[in-house]
Formats: structure tokens, C-alpha cells, sequence
């Protein structure tokens, strides 16, 4: 209940003797009685003349608005309500109030620092013959005076806090209560006067440890995200009180077990005489967060480490003390691993298989790394569709540490060659590898996996299954590379790549049978670029399907513009190289059919050419797709027959309509070794109804002992080099045009 307003004598003035000395005996006065017992009343109390001027205040009431008692005596009540209530406005509250009565009204009062506090007024006076005083007692919604039924006991046992039954201050407590944050009402000093259950369930302390405690000495212990004890003075509710504005901290945790952490997030907020202190519960959201970081870095897949996940342990390797060590320098290797053909495997049997071989790989490389020495730190990602990456520490000199890094990536590409069963299917792969060092080859985790990455490249343009180590004259490559898979890109979406043509004759008649279609680069700066140089650049870094797209349509657009001028007959074809990368491209055929299709070109009147390290690559897939190619009336050529991996068996079950021989034999056929093996596919590819074409004639001995030996066709210098569109217009006009009789079966080998 609120203390008893003083009686009448609480203010009555001290005798004074004429000599200035008291004639009271030497006992403490009302007035000293008074003040002290205001003073100890955590309900702020005003003694106001009839006119509204400041009497007494004890220190509750003057810390509600920021100020100190002595500096209100004197001044009018009146002008401290915000807006201030006029000399009307205060007589007709006061002639609601008698000895037996009084009021309550909420008004707000303004505070020292500008803004305004809502209180509630309880309003009494009292009238005797010596004095007439207007008694008004205040409390905010969260200032002193406000307790918890819960806190009860505490009051009866002698707590300094009072409690109240005052309805406001009950629909406030409860209120807090029912609040889904956690919230602690403190004073100026930092003391915690009231506390609702959820702020004790969020730093894991019941009422009793936590009331009367200050925030400056808390009986919690918070945590950051990096499990740092924090200090109280990082809390929010102390910066609030030391700064007089508003805190929001970041997120901390308590932990309420050894397995068990509950998090939040702190804001205080200054009110008249301390703060209100907030905690929300941010377990929740920092338990997603783990969980979303959790998925980000590791591969749904096969549950290998992601590319992010990896880099970060790459660079905690890097980072490693090399004194945890004493048996030489800290050295960190990188494999980069790829396998050779993976996107046939998903075309051909579906990404259901696909995602079944993949995972199988990656049992095979972490069964491997489990393996590896107890002292070296392993970590293993997946960084791309068919891609994996290895990271490995070790300790030593830096050629017992190669040595180490070749046994593991040797022993990878041996366990990868492992035919992989998956419903009844023997999967069989081969894996490129590039390896890069550190301190040898770069210091920090993303250059390091760039020297890697230089280094499968390099690898993987000489073939299959390959391993290479980073050499640092590969930079300057990789940059060459760079610049002209640019300029290259560039070049074929301005059409500034050009269709040479290169005629192909019948040796028999001596006619124009067919010509080949080759392009050609003349750089701007560099001059002509051979293709021998453009074309693997553009096959490893994917330009290759914007040059075979600029090559088709202008060979298709040629085709259809000599058959119009009758300068090439509706029989003849044009001979086209398609590039293994391009080949494997799941849209292939149909982009190539739709380009003949829009220029009005029969699928007859080209020949495609593939190499056999296509076929090599997934023979299966590749007979699936020749035989989607046939269908459609393609005819197709085998292009350097002789010097990959020649096997009968697909020369006898795939749909060849022509055999090409490499130059390479072509070159030497004054020896009896490369005379016997031309005679030989000429004899093969006649008795399996193939035409025959021999590649890089260029004297007429050569000529001479192909027609001897039965050759159809053949092309090369000695007949014409590569000419520009317009150069092969009239070479076909001065020759009588192209004559296709080779084409019909009948005539073949005669």
C-alpha cells in the first residue's frame, strides 16, 4: 500500500530563540523525520502548496523526471506537466479532491532531458488551521513502485520494494509477463528491481540470483559466436546507462549445459530513473543459420565438402603453426580432380546413373584420404559437376613432399579406373588430375587453386587421364589463353572468323568431288592464328560452340546459295570437322538440324567429320548418336584414321560413309611400313563399302601410288589449299564444277 501521507506536523517550523539557538531539546525534528522517510519510499511523493508550488519531493519523484529534489522546491507542479496545465486546469482537478477523497489522473511529465514520462497521479489534500497541502503520488508503468505478485515474499521479508495494488500497475505487470521477450527493469545504478520469467529462462538464472543484482556485475555469463566470454561492459544494458541513449548489442549466449546453449540479443532503453532491459530469443535463428552453413558447405550429393567449405579449410591449412611440426618447412598441396567424359556418361544414361557413378567416386577418393597419414590434414570437396578437389598438408623436404602428392594422386586415377557397377552397367572412367604446391607455387588458398587449375588444363589439352604439376611458365600461357579465348569470342560473334574451302577429287576422273569447310582466324594484331593453336583454346574454355555455330551456318548459308546459282549440285557435300566437346553437347543434333533447316539444306549435303578419340571417350554413347545423325540423312567420316585408337569393331557396326588417312601416313609412303598400312585401310574400307580418303597430298609419287593402291578420293596442296569463299567459287567454275558420281554405291572401289 503507499505510505500514509505526512500528518499536518510533518512541516511545522522549528522554534527559533532570539539568540538563534533552538529551545527544542536536541532530538531530530519532524522535518528531518520527514525527509528521511520520503527519501526511503520507492513511490515518488509531492507536497504542493494550494497553488501548485513545490513544497517537498522526495528522490523517487525527482529521478522520474531526471532531477534532484532541492532543484524543484519552489517551482510549480503545473509547469512540469507536458503540455503545461494551466491555473484553471489545476483548480478544477483540485476541487475534485477533499480530506476524505482522492483522485487519479495519467498525465505526462517532462523530464530534464526533453522528452516526456506517462505517470500515474493519486491526488489528496490536506487542510488543518496551520497548513494546506496538496499531497500527489506518482508512478510510470516502469519506473520504482512497480513489483511482481511473484515478488511478494521478498516484500514481507523486509525488501525495500514496495508492493502495489494499484490496477495500472497490475495490468502492467501482468503485461510484462505474458511478453515473449525477456525483461528486467533497472535503476540508475544498474541495479535489477523486476524481472519476468523469460528473461530468467534466457540466461538461465531463477528471480532470487537474478533481483537486486546489478548489470554491471550480472550473475550470467554471455558468450559471442566465437565462444568468447564477453564483459558486462559490451552489454547493451550497461551502454544505455553510461550513455543515457538506447543499445542494441549483437547476439550472445548463455549456456545452460554442457550440451545445451540458449542465444539472444540484448536492448535497453533509457526510462526516468534506469532502463528497460530486453532480451529476445535468438536460439532459433542462429540454429537455422547452422544449419543453412551446414548445407552450404557440404555437397548434397555425395556429402563431400563444398567449394566454399574447402577453400576455408584450404587457408586454415595454410594458416597451420609450422612449429606444431619440427621435421622440416610446412608444405600444402592441392589435387584438382576431373573426369575424363563424365557429361557422355549423364547423357547417355540419364543424371539418375550419373549421380550414382559420381557418388561412387567419391567414396573411392575419401576411402583413399582416410588412409593418409595421422599428422597430415586432408580435406576433400566437391567443386563442380564431375570435379573434386583434394587438399593435403604434410611436413618436409619439398621432393619427398611431390613424391607423396604423385603416390596419391597416382593411386586416385587407379582406383577412379575401376569399372563402377550400377544396375548392370560397367561404367569405366579415367581422371585428369592437376597439382599445385605451396610455398612453392603460391602462398594463399586462391591462387593455389588457380596453379592447380592451370595445371589440369594443361593436362587435359594432350589427352586423357593425365597429371601434371603447376609450372610457372603456365601463367604466361593461361593469360595467352585468356586473351585469345577473348578476342576469339569476340571474333565469332562479329562473324570475323572465315569458311575457307579445300576441294576434295576424285582420283579416278581427275573431278571435283566434294570440299572440305575450314575456318580460319586472321587476328587483328597477331595476324593469322593457325588452328592448331585457336581451336583447343576454344574447345577448353567453351567457345567451341560459338566458332562450330559460325562455321555451320555460313557452310549451310554457302550451300543452299550454290545450289540456287547451279554452281553446285543437289547431290554434292560439304565436308565439316565437328569437335569432340561440341559432339557431346546434349542440344547438339538438334541446333545442327535446325540450322539446315532454316537455310533450306538437305542433311545429305554434309558430311560430318569425327575424330577416334571421340569414339574412344563412351563408345556407346557415341554410336547412340551416330545413329541419330544417320537417321536424319547425315553422312559421316572418320577423320584421321590410324593414328588414335582404331578398332575394326566400330568400323564395322557404326554408320560410316567415309574413311579418311591421316597425313602422318600419307607423308611417308616411300617407306614399305606406311605404304603396307595405306594399302591395308584402302583394303579395309573398300571391302566394308567406305570411301577412302587420303589427307595431305601434296607431290604427284604420293598421287600416284593412292591411285595405284585404289584410293577414291583425295585432297591436298598439290591439288588446292584452302581458299576463301569467293577463290572457290571460281576454282569450281575454271574445273568444270564439283562431279558427285563417287557418292553412288555402285561405283565405289571401282
Amino acid at each position: 500500500m503507499p505510505a500514509d501521507p505526512p500528518d499536518d506536523h510533518l512541516f511545522d517550523v522549528v522554534p527559533i530563540a532570539p539568540d538563534g539557538v533552538s529551545t527544542a531539546p536536541p532530538r531530530a525534528t519532524p522535518t528531518d523525520l520527514s525527509t528521511v522517510l520520503l527519501d526511503h519510499l520507492d513511490v515518488g511523493v509531492w507536497a504542493l502548496a494550494p497553488d501548485g508550488t513545490v513544497l517537498a519531493v522526495n528522490r523517487a519523484a525527482a529521478a522520474t523526471i531526471g532531477e534532484q529534489p532541492d532543484t524543484l522546491i519552489g517551482r510549480r507542479f503545473t509547469d512540469l506537466v507536458d503540455p503545461p496545465l494551466s491555473d484553471e486546469g489545476w483548480h478544477l482537478l483540485l476541487d475534485r479532491v477533499d480530506d476524505d477523497r482522492h483522485h487519479r489522473v495519467r498525465l505526462a511529465l517532462g523530464t530534464r532531458h526533453g522528452h516526456s514520462v506517462t505517470a500515474d497521479l493519486e491526488i489528496g489534500r490536506h487542510r488543518s488551521v496551520q497548513s494546506d497541502v496538496v499531497m500527489v503520488t506518482v508512478r510510470t508503468a516502469a519506473g520504482p513502485g512497480s513489483a511482481d505478485p511473484a515478488d511478494a515474499p521478498d516484500a514481507a521479508a523486509g525488501s525495500p520494494e514496495v508492493a502495489l495494488t494499484d490496477p495500472v500497475d497490475e495490468r502492467l505487470r501482468r503485461t510484462i509477463a505474458e511478453l515473449p521477450d525477456g525483461i528486467a527493469l533497472v535503476d540508475a545504478s544498474g541495479r535489477i528491481d523486476h524481472v519476468n520469467d523469460t528473461f530468467c529462462g534466457l540466461v538461465g538464472r531463477s528471480r532470487a540470483q537474478i533481483r537486486h543484482r546489478s548489470v554491471f556485475d550480472p550473475p550470467w555469463m554471455f558468450r559471442d559466436e566465437g565462444d568468447r566470454a564477453t564483459t558486462p561492459e559490451e552489454s547493451a544494458a550497461v551502454i544505455c546507462l553510461r550513455s543515457g541513449r538506447a543499445a542494441v548489442g549483437p547476439v550472445f549466449s548463455v549456456a545452460l549445459s554442457r550440451t545445451e546453449r540458449i542465444w539472444s540479443r540484448m536492448s535497453a532503453h533509457p526510462v526516468p530513473g534506469g532502463a528497460v532491459v530486453v532480451l529476445e530469443d535468438r536460439t532459433t535463428e542462429v540454429s537455422l543459420r547452422a544449419q543453412i552453413a551446414a548445407v552450404s558447405s557440404t555437397d548434397e550429393l555425395t556429402g563431400l565438402g563444398s567449394r566454399r567449405s574447402l577453400h576455408a579449410q584450404l587457408a586454415g591449412l595454410l594458416a597451420r603453426d609450422a612449429d606444431e611440426q619440427a621435421d622440416g618447412p610446412h608444405r600444402v598441396g592441392v589435387l584438382h580432380i576431373d573426369l575424363d567424359g563424365f557429361r557422355t556418361v549423364n547423357d547417355t544414361f540419364g543424371p539418375a546413373i550419373g549421380d550414382r557413378v559420381l557418388v561412387e567416386v567419391a567414396d573411392r577418393v575419401r576411402d583413399l584420404a582416410d588412409r593418409s597419414p595421422d599428422q597430415a590434414q586432408v580435406s576433400i570437396g566437391r567443386v563442380g559437376v564431375d570435379e573434386f578437389m583434394v587438399s593435403v598438408d604434410g611436413f618436409g623436404p619439398s621432393l619427398a613432399f611431390d613424391m607423396e602428392l604423385r603416390r596419391l594422386a597416382e593411386e586416385v586415377q587407379r582406383r577412379l579406373q575401376s569399372p563402377i557397377a550400377v544396375d548392370g552397367l560397367d561404367i569405366r572412367l579415367t581422371a585428369s588430375i592437376g597439382v599445385a604446391r605451396s610455398p612453392v607455387d603460391a602462398t594463399d588458398a586462391e591462387r593455389l587453386v588457380v596453379a592447380a587449375e592451370q595445371a589440369l588444363a594443361a593436362g587435359r589439352r594432350e589427352g586423357r587421364n593425365r597429371l601434371r604439376f603447376y609450372k610457372p611458365e603456365l601463367d604466361a600461357a593461361t593469360r595467352t589463353g585468356l586473351a585469345l579465348d577473348r578476342d576469339l569470342r569476340r571474333a565469332a560473334a562479329a562473324r570475323q572468323l572465315e569458311v575457307h574451302y579445300q576441294p576434295i577429287i576424285d582420283l579416278r576422273t581427275g573431278s571435283i568431288a566434294m570440299a572440305e569447310a575450314l575456318v580460319r582466324w586472321h587476328h587483328p594484331v597477331e595476324g593469322p592464328i593457325p588452328p592448331s593453336v585457336f581451336i583447343p583454346t576454344a574447345e577448353a574454355t567453351g567457345a567451341i560452340s560459338a566458332v562450330s555455330d559460325l562455321v555451320i551456318s555460313t557452310v549451310a548459308r554457302d550451300i543452299a546459295g550454290w545450289t540456287r546459282d547451279r554452281i553446285l549440285p543437289s547431290r554434292a557435300r560439304i565436308a565439316v570437322n565437328i569437335s569432340p566437346t561440341e559432339f557431346e553437347q546434349r542440344d547438339f543434333t538438334d541446333r545442327l538440324a535446325a540450322t539446315l533447316d532454316q537455310a533450306g539444306v538437305s542433311p545429305s549435303q554434309l558430311e560430318l567429320e569425327i575424330t577416334e578419340s571421340l569414339l574412344v571417350q563412351d563408345l556407346r554413347a557415341a554410336a547412340s548418336r551416330l545413329e541419330q545423325l544417320d537417321d536424319l540423312g547425315f553422312l559421316i567420316a572418320l577423320d584421321d584414321f590410324g593414328t588414335g585408337y582404331s578398332s575394326l569393331s566400330y568400323l564395322h557396326t557404326l554408320p560410316f560413309h567415309t574413311l579418311k588417312i591421316d597425313r602422318a601416313f600419307v607423308g611417308d609412303l616411300r617407306e614399305g611400313r606406311s605404304g603396307s598400312i595405306t594399302r591395308a585401310i584402302l583394303t579395309l574400307a573398300h571391302n566394308l563399302g567406305i570411301v577412302a580418303v587420303a589427307e595431305g597430298v601434296e607431290t604427284d609419287g604420293q598421287r600416284s601410288f593412292l591411285h595405284e593402291a585404289g584410293c577414291d578420293l583425295v585432297q591436298g596442296f598439290l591439288y588446292a589449299p584452302p581458299m576463301p569463299r569467293a577463290a572457290f567459287e571460281r576454282f569450281l567454275v575454271e574445273h568444270g564444277g564439283v562431279v558427285p558420281g563417287i557418292d553412288d554405291p555402285l561405283t565405289i572401289g571401282l
